[in-house]
């Protein structure tokens, strides 16, 4: 295990509107970039006009039609039970958080908590979050970053800020077991605007997950990454599935949270579809979506 420990964590960015959605790999911090085609990168490189250091590194989760699993692997958990939620506020040189700002997180964290709780319930699961550091202080933690979020190398960087935190001060094992909880995470936020995404566990090195929000991010977003590191997988074209598959959750389950995500009078309007259900672990498998092997966990 390295200093760090992430290195075989995969990362889900989430799009802005309009933008294909990221979906990083850190793998032993070689970092591949994927964006429309190899091709079309390879000459973009060529003809100067794309510079692979001005993007953060990205890579295709797995094979398309055989995305990894993320599935109860790590601390998070299955998305039943107890669940403490760990927020983590990160200073950089350019961006400091004020405690009004940090302040405006919560509203967003419990919208999107929420309304995982309401969705678990039409499932018939319990879920509860322990989130609220405004009434239990020791879930928060600050941080002081000496590099910024538009660094060509950020996310190296904040690979090794995280890696320092949950190998030192927060104790993930010891916070669960002194909240007799069923699962944890932690948000991790940056006062600046920036694709959120978040950092599940494949099965190797550490499996403390995080998710990475930046302070232009809503709750549906919010709610969108949090489920990632339960097992939650992104059905956008051309990402873990076929395109049979994206076509298939696109006219049965077209509100999927993990399709799109749509706020409406500060509400999420998105619902939570069976297959999304069962790669989280809500449901068993059906037979409606049996026939395509690639959506089994």
């Amino acid at each position: 295990m390295s200093a760090s420990g992430l290195q075989s964590l995969y990362i889900y960015m989430y799009p802005r509107k309009g933008n294909a959605n990221w979906l990083i790999t850190m793998n032993k911090r070689l970092y591949i970039i994927k964006f429309i085609s190899v091709s079309f990168i390879m000459l973009l490189l060529i003809s100067g006009v794309f510079d692979i250091m001005s993007v953060r590194s990205l890579s295709a989760l797995g094979d398309l039609g055989e995305p990894r699993n993320a599935y109860d692997q790590g601390m998070a958990g299955i998305l039943k039970g107890d669940i403490v939620v760990l927020s983590l506020f990160v200073n950089t040189p350019s961006d400091k958080w004020t405690v009004h700002e940090m302040n405006e997180t919560l509203p967003k964290l419990q919208t999107a908590t929420d309304y995982l709780t309401k969705q678990a319930g039409d499932y018939k699961v319990d879920v509860s979050f322990n989130y609220d550091w405004s009434k239990d202080r020791k879930l928060r933690y600050r941080a002081i970053a000496d590099f910024e979020t538009d660094d060509k190398d950020f996310t190296d960087k904040l690979d090794e800020l995280i890696g320092s935190l949950v190998n030192g001060r927060i104790n993930y094992d010891d916070i669960l077991s002194s909240y007799g909880a069923d699962g944890i995470f932690m948000m991790v936020y940056f006062n600046a605007p920036d694709r959120s995404y978040a950092i599940a566990y494949d099965g190797e090195d550490i499996p403390q997950e995080t998710v990475i929000m930046f302070n232009d991010g809503d709750a549906a977003e919010y709610a969108h990454e949090i489920l990632h590191v339960f097992g939650a997988h992104d059905f956008y074209d051309g990402e873990e599935y076929t395109d049979d598959v994206v076509k298939f959750i696109k006219k049965k389950y077209p509100d999927d949270i993990m399709l799109d995500t749509v706020m409406k009078k500060d509400e999420i309007s998105n619902s939570i579809g069976p297959v999304t259900a069962y790669h989280i672990g809500w449901t068993d498998e059906t037979k409606e979506f049996k026939e395509y092997d690639q959506l089994l966990r």
